[in-house]
């Protein structure tokens, strides 16, 4: 039998494509193992959902910040991955990190496979500092034909790595939730005694700036249409600027974030998804982002910001509407389009999507890469 590590460099907790990769694999007969970090609080090893996790402790961590130290704890992170999981058939690294600790592996185990799962373009996040942007870029030019078969989230980031790095057939594996038997309720309505004449629209995901939370807020805050309602559902560091909006706004309202097993229950009880991430990086701009999927499978229309593939993907398949730019006044006008003429069309239309872009229909790349990989 076969032995995959399926390498993510953080906790392993709430990462659903991680999961489903293994998952996948596991399903195909594979020896899986989750290899992930450990933090206090969290068991070193379990098994999750049937999948075993290996939580590894960075003892190196407790080390100021500065780079000298943080060369330090990187050495001790990829020597302690490299020696628990140098022997197995293969690593499948998820994103730039666990990636260059696979091709290191593969220096010291040269039949060792190495799949490099990139979920976002790794050189171009406005995140990460110029310095930092600069070496991540060097070395997937480098390394990046050295891995055994290259996965990205996006058609237009595939595109990217094939010019940069000389590669072919990035393949595309769009980070889609499973087929869900989604409850077509009034959760939403029934939790803030709103009326059938509503119009919700619906933001779920992590409350940071660069998702366009500020501007969306805003937008709502000066609406002139009384049938418009916001709904923000989450949680992160703008938790207390939402907060501030919805004592001030009749129109908007907040809700934490639930477990991801209930989550499409909640979404498909709104009437228009949001995916408002800001044009603030070249990785942002390029972004295929879960939630676009998420409002798909919950059979939403969507109303997107400016984003050259996702904004492209929603107004070719006539999903919804896509801002002009992610400004108050032109989110507004984008907002009116979503009248009763439109609405029942696009949720028609995303509820056919639904058939096409789930996982059951994307694990088949991942199976058929790994078939090849091992043949």
């Amino acid at each position: 039998m076969k032995s995959i590590a399926v390498i993510v460099f953080n906790t392993y907790q709430n990462d659903n494509r991680v999961y489903r990769t293994a998952r996948t694999l596991q399903e195909e007969g594979y020896e899986v193992v989750v290899g992930a970090l450990y933090e206090e609080g969290l068991p070193r090893q379990e098994v999750d959902r049937g999948l075993k996790v290996e939580r590894h402790e960075i003892k190196s961590r407790r080390l100021p910040t500065g780079r000298l130290f943080g060369f330090i704890k990187f050495a001790e992170m990829y020597l302690r991955f490299i020696f628990r999981y140098r022997k197995f058939d293969a690593i499948h690294a998820n994103d730039f990190n666990p990636f260059f600790l696979g091709i290191m592996a593969k220096w010291i185990t040269p039949g060792l496979k190495v799949v490099y799962d990139s979920h976002e373009y790794q050189s171009e996040r406005f995140d990460k500092p110029e310095w930092r942007r600069k070496l991540i870029r060097k070395t997937e030019k480098r390394f990046a034909r050295r891995a055994d078969k290259v996965i990205t989230v996006g058609r237009c980031i595939a595109q990217e790595y094939e010019r940069l790095f000389d590669l072919k057939d990035v393949e595309v594996i769009y980070n889609v939730p499973d087929v869900m038997e989604v409850d077509r309720s009034t959760r939403l309505r029934d939790a803030f005694h709103l009326g059938a004449e509503k119009r919700i629209f619906l933001y779920q995901g992590g409350l940071v700036r660069s998702r366009g939370i500020e501007t969306l807020l805003e937008a709502f805050s000066t609406l002139d249409d009384k049938h418009a309602v916001l709904v923000v559902m989450g949680s992160g560091a703008l938790l207390p600027l939402v907060e501030e909006y919805v004592a001030k706004c009749d129109n908007i309202f907040f809700l934490p974030a639930v477990p991801y097993e209930q989550l499409l229950n909640y979404t498909a009880s709104a009437d228009v998804g949001v995916v408002s991430t800001q044009n603030l990086c070249l990785n942002n701009y390029l972004c295929m982002p879960n939630k676009l999927f998420e409002y798909i499978q919950a059979g939403l229309p969507i109303l997107s910001n400016n984003l050259k593939e996702c904004g492209s993907f929603v107004v070719d398949r006539q999903l919804g509407f896509m801002a002009e730019e992610w400004e108050p006044e032109a989110v507004q006008r984008a907002i009116a389009q979503f009248d009763e003429e439109n609405l029942p069309r696009f949720k028609s239309n995303s509820e056919r999507a639904a058939t096409a872009f789930n996982w059951q229909v994307e694990k088949e790349k991942l199976k058929k890469i790994y078939t090849e990989l091992f043949q």
